[in-house]
């Protein structure tokens, strides 16, 4: 599947659109974290899926819940070096 990230990259990942709503990773080129539109929030143009900025997506539906910016939050890893312990982000 060929993606265009909020952070104006382009990249393929090896996954069929429909197996990646709500999932994250990171751009390739700047290493952003994005997310994947839920399937009746996504945008397709010309075979192009346009994925997020995580934290400006969770802010717009959690405003005073979430900062657009991501400070304070934290995440937990599940399957990898850090599993099942929170991380926090400055």
């Amino acid at each position: 599947m060929k993606i265009k990230s909020q952070c104006n990259h382009e990249f393929e990942i090896g996954y069929d659109v429909h197996e990646t709503f709500g999932t994250t990773l990171d751009c390739p080129e700047c290493n952003s974290l994005l997310i994947v539109p839920w399937e009746d929030e996504i945008t397709i143009i010309k075979g192009v899926v346009e994925v997020r900025l995580f934290h400006e997506y969770m802010h717009e539906r959690n405003p005073e819940l979430w900062p657009k910016d991501g400070k304070n939050t934290g995440y937990i890893e599940i399957g990898g070096e850090n599993d099942g312990r929170v991380v926090t982000s400055g």
